[in-house]
């Protein structure tokens, strides 16, 4: 099965391929079987809950199609690949998933997650869960009861944010570090090990980032978060307009400065 929101800019679709399909003018949302019987009672481990589209095109009748796709069940092992502008919001049982544009994952099974491209915001439901995350280069777990942002680089690791409560991420071969909301930390790629910790502006991710205001479901811990900017803004006196993006290299990350 696949799940593929991407940009059509007028290319057909053929629907007939098709399990359930959305149009718009600018989006498909394709949700394909790829072998009968493939799929057993067992396999599901989220459910779409929400799928958010460009605003970039004038509105169709077509449009309102997508939510058919809202409540659909996604079994384990299903490549999700989110296209240009939109965006997608999963429940499992041990969490909630937000996915945004241009990313690429698959939940491998109720605890884990394969991330490709892109970023992902994880808000664990009722307690502290152990999420298994693997990217091109790196593997490593993160356990977490608090709201997480995880970002695959271009190196092939990862970029790792708190943004509520406690976190340890633990790296394969046992090697961990201690989180705390505001803290962020590159998982470099095949040697596992960890780059520096930083600190990010709270208030500033909670009040821009799509993966929390993007949807018109309200995210269950934004007060959370928003708590936890307060601290942090009592903790730190001193700010800079800097902001981390993504690692290119081994060792390396951008910084950039915002005017």
């Amino acid at each position: 099965m696949r799940l593929h929101l991407e940009c059509l800019r007028g290319k057909r679709v053929d629907v007939s391929r098709l399990v359930a399909c959305a149009l718009s003018l600018l989006v498909c949302v394709r949700l394909a079987v790829i072998g009968s019987g493939s799929i057993h009672r067992g396999d599901d481990v989220a459910r779409v809950r929400e799928i958010v589209f460009p605003e970039a095109a004038p509105q169709r009748p077509e449009d309102h199609l997508g939510a058919s796709l809202v409540g659909s069940a996604i079994p384990r092992k299903t490549p999700i690949v989110i296209g240009e502008g939109s965006r997608v919001d999963l429940a499992c049982d041990a969490f909630v998933l937000r996915a945004g544009s241009h990313s690429d994952f698959e939940l491998t099974d109720s605890l884990g997650l394969k991330l490709s491209a892109g970023a992902c915001l994880v808000q664990p439901r009722g307690g502290v869960i152990q999420l298994k995350v693997t990217t091109k280069k790196a593997s490593f777990i993160c356990e977490s009861a608090g709201v997480f942002m995880i970002e695959a680089t271009t190196n092939g690791g990862a970029k790792v944010s708190l943004l509520s409560q406690g976190m340890k991420v633990r790296l394969d071969h046992g090697n961990s570090l201690n989180l705390i909301p505001g803290n962020l930390v590159f998982v470099l790629p095949s040697k596992q090990t960890f780059g520096p910790k930083i600190d990010v502006d709270l208030r500033l991710v909670s009040s821009t980032s799509l993966l929390i205001n993007g949807f018109k479901r309200k995210l269950e811990s934004a007060a959370e978060i928003k708590s936890a900017s307060f601290y942090q803004a009592h903790r730190i006196r001193s700010r800079s307009n800097a902001v981390i993006g993504d690692a290119r290299t081994p060792t390396n990350y951008d910084v950039f400065f915002m005017k």
